[in-house]
């Protein structure tokens, strides 16, 4: 098994740092918004209707709390925890950038072969080639 050059394989690191600070400020900001008109709609209904037992109060601020605990398990603690790496991180700049005409997807392929496949020479061949152009850049 081969390694992935270094120089893409630092590009795709902070790739992958990159998405995980976007799936965190993302999360969070739906989270903060979930949980402001969670509570926003519990004060409406609380201002609007007279409610004589407590309990009911404490059941609608239990449901805006729930709501928000849910919202930020699906929206930050799930995709937080998904595996990123190289190859999924690869496809999604190939995805993003049609100009590098998947040439991540393709690398991280075939650093991951088989040395006993056929065409190993060939993907020793095309690593080398992109070891020595140097720095790859977003």
């Amino acid at each position: 098994m081969m390694s992935i050059p270094f120089s893409v394989g630092k590009l795709l690191e902070r790739a992958i740092a990159r998405v995980r600070r976007l799936y965190l400020i993302r999360g969070l900001s739906v989270v903060g918004v979930v949980w402001l008109l969670a509570i926003a709609a519990v004060m409406v209904v609380d201002s609007r209707i007279v409610i004589f037992d407590d309990r009911i109060r404490y059941a609608m601020s239990a449901g805006a709390l729930l709501l928000a605990l849910l919202t930020s398990v699906f929206v930050l603690v799930i995709p937080l925890c998904r595996r990123l790496d190289f190859g999924r991180m690869a496809r999604l700049i190939d995805a993003r950038h049609p100009e590098f005409e998947e040439r991540f997807s393709t690398l991280v392929e075939l650093s991951a072969s088989d040395p006993n496949k056929a065409g190993f020479s060939a993907a020793q061949t095309v690593l080398e080639s992109y070891s020595d152009a140097g720095q790859v850049s977003l």
